[in-house]
């Protein structure tokens, strides 16, 4: 494990030199940077854990114990896949710290895992911080110090036990698929989605079931890892543990058998439509949001997106009938829809190195930062589009709520374009990736919640406002961090 632990040092050791590079910063503010982030997920997830403690009785039923604990479980698992699918789908296939250690005294298997140790570090750090609703549900249901200590310290072990399973798993799927000769973005896609599905589908029914769970009783689908840990969770008794050891197991056996695989090179190619285009007017804005388009929309990250979002809605649609899955029907519609413009995130770090363009060029610096930023809107938009008509004519997102929708759109094109200048993109560092999308998420979701608590709670009818205001303080910043990184390197015209 020497050299496993030597490769993650120095993937950690890299990323941070390249973050410190490209935002003209220290180490150690990117270092303080990333305690900052965690304070801040932290506070979401207190803030999730608040929302959760309000629907929670004192005293809960018996008969209603084995449904809360396999509910709050199987949201641990989905919450842990969800973020293990995302770092998947954003990471590279290969980087020239896999082809270093290729020619170097270094197993494959001690290289990969090397190379994932820092982004499963943090995957689990934010999973935990994101999941502590279901950590507060199993603090009620276990009041006791010795059986609520017992009990947290057995969901951390299943939310680490499905990051691996999850992670493992995708992994396998993308090398089945690249060895069929998909090419990356497409294998990665399907390993994505297929990895995400199988939880949802291990899951949803126990988040989403409207009858009491008998616990006394035993069946087939009570050897699932969130089923099985709650089974033990419930009454401690030593032959419940007996599973969960074996899905730990089965865990690492599959995340070391995904570590032997490998990806040829030649897997990461990318696409080249859309062909035979030009600037709309012969100006450097033009020419820069064209440039910026084109880019993004020969994305891995964008033909990802394309694929999984069509089946997310129409997953969502095929189990709209349930009655929990109808009263969350538009909040989850309107998050497919806003999922595109996520892809801003990708789009500071993706042309910095070639930045300095924009000055040659003689435009303006702010003039390429809104040409990006105009891009990250229309592109995202193409997907987005048939998306929203979508889920109006299926009745899944009601008509009234279209406004609401567009400016949450714009409200996560702003809020990705700061996270992405925050924690710019590396193609070669896929912990970049994997910290610039937590931040994404902790800073969207602080604010996007915090205006529905404050529009419902505190001033009523005030969420198209504040949700504006939001966004201008999004841009603000993005152009300030933009400007100043952007400023710096690269000749200047003359």
């Amino acid at each position: 494990m020497s050299a496993t632990s030597a490769v993650a040092r120095a993937t950690l050791t890299l990323w941070v030199r390249d973050v410190a590079r490209v935002t003209h910063t220290s180490t150690r503010q990117v270092f303080a940077g990333v305690i900052v982030s965690a304070v801040l997920a932290t506070a979401l997830g207190a803030m999730l854990a608040l929302i959760a403690a309000g629907q929670i009785v004192s005293d809960v039923p018996a008969e209603l114990r084995t449904s809360m604990l396999r509910s709050s479980l199987g949201g641990g698992v989905i919450t842990a896949a969800a973020i293990a699918v995302a770092v998947g789908a954003s990471a590279p296939p290969r980087t020239a710290l896999q082809n270093l250690m290729d020619l170097l005294p270094v197993g494959r298997a001690q290289a990969r895992l090397g190379q994932m140790l820092p982004s499963f570090a943090v995957s689990v750090a934010y999973t935990v911080a994101l999941s502590t609703s279901g950590a507060l549900v199993l603090v009620r249901l276990n009041p006791h110090p010795a059986a609520s200590a017992a009990s947290l310290t057995l969901y951390a072990l299943l939310l680490v036990t499905a990051l691996v399973l999850s992670t493992g798993m995708m992994t396998l799927l993308h090398s089945a698929a690249c060895a069929l000769r998909l090419p990356h973005q497409y294998g990665i896609a399907i390993a994505g989605v297929l990895t995400l599905g199988a939880a949802m589908g291990a899951t949803v029914p126990d988040i989403f079931a409207t009858q009491p769970a008998d616990g006394s009783a035993w069946g087939p689908l009570d050897l699932l890892p969130h089923r099985a840990f709650a089974r033990f969770a419930d009454a401690f008794a030593p032959i419940d543990g007996a599973l969960p050891v074996l899905w730990i197991a089965a865990a690492a056996a599959l995340m070391w058998a995904a570590s032997r695989t490998t990806v040829a090179a030649s897997a990461s190619r990318r696409p080249s439509f859309p062909r035979g285009t030009r600037p709309p007017m012969a100006t450097a804005f033009w020419a820069h949001a064209w440039a910026e388009s084109l880019i993004a929309v020969r994305s891995p990250q964008f033909l990802t997106v394309a694929v999984l979002a069509p089946v997310a809605m129409a997953g969502l649609w095929a189990v709209a009938a349930h009655p929990v899955v109808a009263m969350l029907a538009p909040s989850l519609s309107g998050a497919v829809v806003v999922l595109p413009f996520m892809l801003a995130l990708y789009a500071v770090g993706r042309t910095a190195t070639f930045s300095w363009i924009a000055r040659a060029s003689g435009a303006s610096v702010r003039a390429h930062l809104g040409a990006r930023a105009l891009a990250y809107i229309v592109v995202p938009t193409l997907l987005a589009a048939p998306l929203a008509l979508i889920a109006v004519s299926t009745g899944l997102l009601p008509l009234a709520n279209l406004g609401t929708t567009a400016l949450r759109c714009l409200l996560a094109t702003l809020a990705a374009l700061l996270a992405g200048a925050l924690v710019p993109y590396s193609e070669q560092q896929p912990l970049s990736a994997t910290a610039g999308g937590f931040v994404l998420a902790v800073i969207y979701l602080l604010v996007s919640l915090g205006i529905t608590w404050v529009s419902t709670d505190v001033l009523p009818d005030t969420e198209a406002g504040l949700t504006i205001a939001a966004i201008a303080v999004f841009a603000g910043g993005y152009a300030m961090i933009g400007d100043r990184l952007h400023g710096a390197d690269g000749p200047r015209a003359a």
